[in-house]
């Protein structure tokens, strides 16, 4: 009988020469440690999950924050407009450029540590649920 060598994933992305970038676990966590320094408590922060393989020019840092508000025209006061980063141009939420919670995008392949992180450091994370038609969570404070 045959013994066959186990071949992992890591294994055939070496033989393709490919190198992926590092995921930026202190900045991530400051974006969302400064996102809710500047905000009520009651705020909500959106995690939601983007295979930035598929896009031309995303972030090597491995995710992509909205969370700075710019003021909405349309709805007024107190609904600001959080601007989808331009590596997803036009796809990601159709006709506009904007929705009206903050986010940070994260490379698929890091959410699930991002989200861990969270949870370690005493953030309530929701669980997994579709926003955008993508895996997303929902982070709070209380």
């Amino acid at each position: 009988m045959s013994v066959t060598k186990l071949v992992r994933a890591q294994d055939i992305l070496k033989e393709k020469g490919f190198k992926a970038s590092p995921f930026d676990t202190a900045g991530f966590q400051n974006a969302v440690v400064e996102f809710f320094r500047k905000n009520d408590v009651s705020e909500r922060l959106s995690i939601i999950s983007v295979r930035f393989l598929d896009y031309e020019g995303a972030p090597a840092c491995g995710f992509a924050a909205s969370t700075e508000g710019v003021y909405n025209d349309y709805l007024g006061p107190g609904f600001d407009k959080y601007i989808f980063p331009h590596f997803l141009g036009g796809y990601f939420g159709g006709a506009d450029e904007y929705v009206i919670f903050p986010y940070i995008i994260v490379d698929e392949p890091y959410v699930t540590n991002a989200v861990a992180l969270l949870k370690m450091a005493g953030f309530i994370v929701s669980r997994k649920h579709k926003r955008l038609k993508h895996d997303s969570y929902t982070v709070t404070l209380v």
